[in-house]
């Protein structure tokens, strides 16, 4: 359940969260999302020589792709207003933007997961920043697993779908109050999202 504090939504959920206490719930706090992304996208805009229009997450131990940009800028996740911090292993925490090749580029070293603690509002908003200060193209890397003995460590696939079980049951950035300056109307779904429709990094990520 969410209930509006001021800037704020408060996120109420079952004791285990072990949150700040509101009567038989517990609270989280989590900033209004839209504002909270355009803040960050504004402390990056007023930092950036060049704006990004490719952004690039990248997950465990593929952090150092951000080694091949040229003339990077370094931001430490806990300087940037509103972002998570990584807790991962191998995830740096860094969002470093410079040129890869002649576009320029974001590399985010290092995400986030709903099982570090943070709600589907917060892990979306590194990308929804992003999309706000001018990146158009996002590409999201991870290590997965397969079930073809043939494709060991170290191969490079590309993942044309997903079976979403957070969203599921619950768990995703599209539930609560809709916020149309993100995705239209309520209702927004996956179409589009992928290798083959180029999916916008903006509304559902």
């Amino acid at each position: 359940m969410l209930v509006r504090t001021g800037q704020y939504w408060s996120m109420l959920v079952p004791d285990w969260s072990m949150l700040g206490h509101a009567g038989q719930y517990w609270s989280m706090l989590v900033p209004n999302c839209y504002e909270a992304c355009a803040e960050a996208a504004a402390w990056l805009r007023a930092r950036l020589r060049e704006r990004p229009r490719v952004a690039l997450v990248c997950g465990s131990g593929l952090g150092a792709l951000a080694q091949e940009l040229s003339d990077p800028q370094t931001f430490d996740y806990a300087d940037i207003p509103h972002f998570p911090r990584s807790t991962v292993q191998g995830h740096a925490g860094r969002l470093v933007v410079g040129r890869l090749g002649s576009a320029p580029c974001a590399v985010l070293q290092g995400r986030f997961h709903l099982y570090e603690g943070y709600s589907p509002a917060q892990v979306v908003v590194p990308v929804r920043a992003l999309a706000l200060a001018g990146v158009h193209t996002l590409v999201l890397t991870n290590a997965a697993g397969s079930l073809r003995p043939h494709l060991g460590p170290g191969h490079l696939l590309v993942i044309r779908d997903h079976i979403d079980l957070p969203g599921l049951a619950g768990r995703s950035p599209l539930v609560g109050p809709n916020d149309e300056r993100w995705a239209g109307p309520a209702g927004a779904g996956p179409v589009g999202v992928g290798p083959e429709g180029g999916g916008a990094c903006g509304g559902g990520a």
